[in-house]
C-alpha cells in the first residue's frame, strides 16, 4: 500500500493523500488508516471525523476506540469519551490504557469506587505503572496508607524515573507513621 510506504518514510502528507484516495474509492481500512497522519499533524477534528467514518463502516479495534476517547476527552466531551473507552474495553477487556483513562474520568466525576475498579483492571498489566499510581491516589485519599504505599512502590518499580511517584511514595510513608 502506497500510504503505508509513505508513512514509513515519514511523508505524512503523502500518506494522508494516498489514504484519502483509497478511502474515496471505498476502502474502509484506508479510511481508518487515514486517521494516523491527522493525529501526527495534530488535526484532531479531522482525525475524529475519520475514525467516526471508519466506525460507521464496521471498522476499528480497541486502540482506535481508545484514540477516539482521548480525542473526545481533549474536546471536553467527557460522557462521549467514557463511552469510547467502554467500547474499547468491550473489544479488549485487558486494554489497560482504556481502563486507566476511564478510571481518571470516574475520579474527576467524584466516583472513586468506579475509578478503583478501572485502576485495578489496568494494573493487571504489569507494564502499566500509571494504573498503580491511580490506585495509590485513591488509597491515599482514603487514608489507607498501607495500601497506598504498596501501590506507590509498585508504580515506582514500573516507572523508576518518575520523580513525582517517588515524592508521593515518600509522602505516603511519612503519613503512615
Amino acid at each position: 500500500n502506497l500510504g503505508l510506504a509513505l508513512e514509513k518514510k515519514g511523508d505524512l502528507e503523502g500518506a494522508r493523500t494516498a489514504f484519502a484516495e483509497a478511502s474515496r474509492l471505498g476502502s474502509a481500512p484506508a479510511t481508518l488508516k487515514l486517521a494516523a497522519p491527522h493525529l501526527a499533524a495534530k488535526r484532531y477534528d479531522e482525525a475524529l471525523a475519520t475514525y467516526e467514518k471508519a466506525f460507521a463502516s464496521g471498522m476499528g479495534e480497541s486502540m482506535d476506540r481508545y484514540n477516539v476517547g482521548v480525542l473526545l476527552e481533549r474536546a471536553g466531551r467527557t460522557d462521549d469519551a467514557i463511552a469510547s473507552y467502554k467500547a474499547a474495553i468491550g473489544m479488549d477487556p485487558s486494554h489497560a490504557p482504556s481502563h486507566y483513562n476511564l478510571g481518571t474520568l470516574h475520579l474527576k466525576k467524584g466516583d472513586a469506587p468506579a475509578a478503583l475498579v478501572e485502576f485495578e483492571a489496568a494494573a493487571k498489566d504489569p507494564k502499566f505503572g500509571k494504573a498503580r499510581a491511580g490506585l495509590a491516589q485513591i488509597h491515599a485519599s482514603r487514608n489507607e496508607w498501607a495500601d497506598a504505599i504498596t501501590a506507590y512502590q509498585a508504580a515506582v518499580a514500573a516507572v523508576p524515573a518518575d520523580a513525582q511517584l517517588r515524592a508521593d511514595l515518600a509522602r505516603a510513608l511519612l503519613e503512615a507513621d
